[in-house]
């Protein structure tokens, strides 16, 4: 085959006939539509009519079907950008003089068989194996005539570049589906996925690569297998709404919560018996209670009984979309990094394998929620100024100045116009509205200071960093849902150690600063990452599973959208 000038069309010689056939960019064009399979075995036939039915001629009819078959494509089956990974897959194949990857001019090779066995246990990554079409491929397998043949040799690549993409970057576009989410993860490129199919020894092996190289997803895949099981068997019995349990208290609910937290893997068999809320049932429940992001105080109230009433199949589903947004991430998070989990409402500081420093945050509210993204960390800064936002100068601030101009002086913020400093008593407040408010309002360094006392910054366009706070007893919450996109942390100056003591900052010598009330710009050596993730499920180190709620509804959303994923 070679291509004539002008690019648009190639030229095979069939035993002395002329073949014509479109190159793909004519095909997108609209110049032809989709071959039929009826007129594609039509041009296998006259090919069978002109080679002959010898091996040579067989292999050789067999490339020129699948040649054929590849430029009458329509693209579907391949998700997003579909024509651009069917040229990708044109282009593999020509390099490749068209020769299949998946069958001979005998039938289907065993490489072919076992890429069907791996879709059809997509549902092991949760992952779906219709979107492969696994049941006509099922079909297909057994067919032995040519041109089904080179239809079976492109399905089974279309399908491989599908799964590839999902199991390596998700079945979903993050950013899509919820704007809150600046994730913009890629699958791998179609021509290396088919080259390394086609090199590739053990086609289970190199399929499974495409997987997060990361323990965390590990864990989380095993524990789907387990919940499916739980639910398989029909889950667990509901425990009754009543009044609060405590510990030393009789109730007839306790063999049914005894039951609930042996499934739950929170208590052994036979460690509890009778009806007394007591000993180690006290403790399993605790210890399913901080599994769950709750208080572990021990005692059964109705946010307790909840989490113990959510059935098998959502905890399965859960485990599902968390999974899907494991595959949104990179495997190589960088070390050190930050990572802040906002549904745990947690910040925790990783050096290689280890969890190095962890503090509670406080995120943002259901109204002003902290979206999800990365960036690096670069710098420090110890006393920083507060400037009011505009919005919450005109709305909150402006109807507290109209009544008590001191309010402003109390909590020591200045007012400035431009740059000029002003004093709040020479401004009549009730000549300006929310609306006309044209004075900018700044709070100096101090421990009532808004920041508190130091600022993370990681630059970004959303307005989010990480920072003290003078509200100390928000962090004693279990759930910690009061900010405005941005992150209160509980002893700043904790991680503010840990980023800085390399570079010769001793805590004394921080306090000092803080003392002076002096604002200081710390710049960091070497950046750091920050994730700013949402996770709903996981599993720890130890095996334990975690549960979040939905405190953005972003799984109901991400829910849906897998439920609605047709691949085009």
């Amino acid at each position: 085959m070679e291509w004539q000038a002008g690019g648009d069309r190639c030229v095979g010689d069939l035993g002395g006939a002329k073949a014509l056939f479109f190159h793909p960019f004519r095909r997108m064009t609209g110049s032809r539509g989709p071959l039929s399979g009826a007129l594609l075995a039509l041009l296998v036939f006259i090919m069978v009519l002109v080679y002959g039915q010898n091996a040579t001629a067989r292999d050789q009819i067999l490339r020129e079907a699948i040649l054929i078959a590849i430029e009458h494509d329509d693209a579907s089956g391949l998700g997003d950008r579909g024509d651009e990974k069917l040229i990708d897959l044109f282009i593999h194949y020509e390099d490749a003089g068209f020769e299949p990857i998946w069958v001979t001019p005998d039938g289907a090779s065993d490489k072919a068989r076992r890429l069907v066995e791996i879709f059809e246990r997509s549902h092991e990554d949760a992952l779906f194996p219709g979107d492969y079409g696994v049941a006509q491929l099922r079909v297909m397998l057994n067919e032995t005539d040519l041109e089904p043949l080179a239809s079976l040799e492109l399905s089974l690549s279309k399908a491989l570049i599908l799964y590839a993409g999902h199991l390596s970057a998700g079945r979903t576009e993050p950013n899509k589906i919820n704007q809150e989410l600046f994730l913009f993860p890629s699958g791998p490129n179609p021509q290396g996925v088919l080259a390394g199919a086609r090199s590739a020894p053990d086609i289970g092996l190199f399929a499974q690569s495409f997987a997060p190289n990361t323990p965390n997803y590990v864990r989380l895949r095993f524990k789907l297998a387990e919940f499916r099981k739980h639910a398989a068997a029909g889950g667990w019995e509901t425990i009754p709404r009543d009044k609060a349990l405590r510990p030393g208290s009789q109730d007839r609910r306790v063999p049914l919560i005894r039951a609930r937290l042996i499934k739950a893997g929170d208590l052994a068999e036979g460690a509890h018996d009778g009806t007394t809320y007591d000993g180690a049932l006290v403790e399993a429940v605790k210890s399913f209670q901080e599994r769950h992001g709750t208080e572990p105080d021990g005692v059964i109230g109705p946010s307790t009984v909840s989490d113990m009433n959510v059935s098998a199949d959502d905890r399965v589903r859960q485990i599902e979309i968390n999974m899907e947004r494991r595959r949104w991430m990179v495997d190589d998070l960088g070390s050190p990094h930050i990572f802040v989990n906002l549904a745990d409402q947690y910040l925790k500081y990783v050096k290689g394998p280890k969890t190095l420093h962890t503090a509670r945050l406080i995120v943002g509210q259901k109204f002003s929620r902290t979206p999800v993204f990365s960036r690096d960390m670069t710098y420090l800064v110890v006393n920083p100024f507060w400037t009011v936002p505009r919005v919450e100068a005109a709305e909150t601030f402006l109807p507290q100045l109209q009544k008590n101009p001191q309010l402003v002086s109390d909590k020591k913020i200045r007012v400035f116009s431009g740059s000029r400093e002003i004093s709040p008593f020479a401004i009549d407040w009730n000549d300006y509205s929310a609306e006309t408010f044209p004075f900018r309002l700044r709070q100096d360094p101090g421990p009532e200071n808004e920041l508190g006392q130091i600022e993370f910054e990681f630059p970004n366009d959303f307005g989010v960093n990480i920072h003290d706070t003078p509200a100390k007893a928000l962090f004693e919450r279990s759930s910690r849902t009061f900010g405005d996109r941005a992150l209160l942390i509980e002893n700043p100056f904790d991680l503010a150690d840990i980023l800085i003591s390399p570079q010769g900052w001793t805590r004394q010598k921080v306090d000092e600063l803080v003392e002076s009330n002096t604002k200081r710009i710390i710049k960091l050596a070497n950046p750091v990452p920050v994730h700013i993730t949402y996770l709903t499920a996981w599993t720890n180190k130890d095996g334990s599973m975690q549960f979040r709620r939905d405190i953005y509804e972003r799984d109901r959303i991400l829910s849906a959208a897998l439920s609605r994923y047709v691949p085009q």
